[in-house]
């Protein structure tokens, strides 16, 4: 269990291994305690009786661990819970993989197309592969920063009105969705200070999280760390937000050390991307689609399967609902 940073952190050890002093090692007496059930039980008591106590940059100490009430059930009923827990872990574990597999191939599958029609090689039966056109980014839309010229930024007169003002962690969070959704909002006085830009457009973070991007879901303001590229027909919004997905270690290695990692439309207007024709956009767009509505459907399968747990844990761990043999099996 951690005691600094992320306090109240569990980890089971799989191999013997050594800890620096935020981290205690805890082994139960093997008696009366099964590892496992211990494993599934500590966050909820930790958070319930330490965490909660924490406050920013304390740390906790041995001699509180060593305080904590454990409930202990009869250690062939511990087993029992641990085995239905680990099995649910190891379900989560496995559509975690999944997830993760699916993600790689969406990228691998545009990573592919564009190295083999960029001169990356390939050919077809016909002959070499036909190559498209590297484009600057401005050529196939309109690129132009978000904008709060408020000062101080935080007034509180700008904000809680009906106008979405999304900010960098925001795309970070979005992954592969649309922006539907922004952690604060504008006023019409923060709107009149501001830029608002039409759904579709892909925001693009500039400052700190170099090159993230997601497309927005409906229309939303923008601060001057996002920029916003709304592209153009007849090409496909989709396809141009892969290719700077792809740009994204390009841009962040053009981004000048700093206090703050930043760059600008002059980085981002002239950036090369490949264009091919807008029927051939369609495809790898509906191509890239067909992974993530497959990740949509594992990882909703996946809440639920967290969901379960969770009420498990709740349950079985603090004893509303003892554990049944046929649960285990």
């Amino acid at each position: 269990m951690s005691f600094k940073l992320t306090i109240g952190r569990v980890a089971r050890a799989a191999i013997d291994l050594y800890t620096n002093e935020a981290i205690v090692a805890i082994e139960g007496r093997r008696e009366q305690v099964d590892d496992r059930w211990l494993y599934h039980v500590l966050p909820g008591v930790a958070n319930g009786a330490i965490v909660d106590q924490a406050v920013k940059g304390a740390t906790l100490n041995k001699s509180k661990l060593e305080r904590l009430i454990l409930s202990l059930p009869p250690i062939s009923e511990q087993r029992k819970i641990a085995d239905v827990l680990d099995a649910i872990d190891d379900a989560i574990c496995s559509k975690e993989r999944v997830i993760a597999k699916l993600e790689r191939a969406k990228l691998g599958l545009i990573r592919d197309l564009i190295a083999r029609h960029t001169g990356g090689g390939g050919s077809t039966h016909e002959g070499r592969t036909p190559e498209w056109q590297m484009l600057p980014l401005e050529s196939v839309a309109e690129v132009s920063r978000g904008k709060f010229t408020a000062r101080p930024r935080n007034d509180p007169r700008y904000y809680g009105g009906e106008h979405p003002f999304i900010q960098t962690g925001d795309i970070v969070a979005a992954g592969d969705e649309p922006i539907l959704e922004a952690s604060q909002s504008l006023n019409d006085l923060g709107a009149s200070v501001s830029s608002c830009f039409p759904a579709g457009t892909i925001a693009v973070t500039i400052a700190a999280n170099i090159g993230d991007t997601a497309t927005l879901g409906r229309p939303m303001y923008f601060p001057d760390s996002i920029v916003g590229v709304v592209v153009q027909q007849p090409h496909v919004g989709r396809f141009i937000e892969l290719c700077l997905r792809l740009a994204k270690p390009l841009l962040e290695a053009g981004a000048p050390e700093s206090a703050q990692k930043n760059i600008n439309l002059q980085d981002l207007r002239p950036l090369l991307i490949p264009v091919p024709e807008p029927a051939e956009q369609h495809r790898i767009a509906r191509a890239y689609e067909s992974f993530q509505v497959e990740v949509r459907s594992v990882r909703a399968s996946l809440e639920k399967q967290q969901a379960v747990k969770q009420g498990l844990v709740s349950d079985l761990l603090t004893g509303r609902v003892r554990v049944k043999a046929d649960l285990a099996g």
